[in-house]
């Protein structure tokens, strides 16, 4: 038998506060999740990417606020492509723990606040590392004549704190 594996190691459920005796994310998600809190989770993982100006962005509200200051302010003016990958940086930046409200309540039988802390960041890089994964997909397609570097930290980014991950165009 040949087997396909997903890429996403199935001991990481050991992590979850709920637990499922099986170790499979199907059966996991069928007893814990919603329809639409599986759908929602498919769309971050599938957002919508622009091009402008040369920029290729996230698109979400920030950036499009951001985008349209900047283009007023910019008009004419001449920019490097080190002065891009900086501004997409930044602009692309996904601070993965404050974006979600819900958190899995822990078990009494964990007191420990320090191994709670340090399961929720090994946690949120899993989860961050299958962003980049399907938004380098989506990337690729959308953009096959580009590349992108990501970068994803547990410490923070662009002055955001907690886990981040961010892309921008490579040279």
């Amino acid at each position: 038998m040949k087997v396909c594996k997903s890429g996403l190691d199935k001991n990481i459920l050991e992590l979850f506060t709920a637990s499922f005796p099986d170790h499979d994310f199907f059966l996991h998600a069928t007893h814990f999740v919603t329809v639409e809190q599986a759908l929602a989770t498919i769309g971050m993982l599938n957002p919508d990417f622009f091009e402008i100006d040369g920029y290729i962005l996230w698109k979400n509200p920030q950036t499009i606020k951001y985008i349209e200051e900047k283009r007023k302010i910019d008009e004419g003016k001449p920019r490097g492509f080190k002065e891009m990958q900086r501004i997409e940086h930044y602009l692309n930046l996904f601070e993965i723990g404050t974006h979600f409200q819900k958190w899995e309540e822990w078990p009494p039988s964990l007191k420990d606040e320090d191994a709670r802390y340090k399961k929720d960041i090994e946690l949120m890089v899993i989860f961050a590392h299958q962003i980049e994964k399907y938004w380098r997909m989506a990337l690729n397609r959308c953009f096959p004549d580009r590349k992108f570097e990501f970068e994803i930290s547990a410490d923070g980014l662009e002055g955001e704190l907690g886990v981040c991950l961010t892309f921008w165009q490579a040279e």
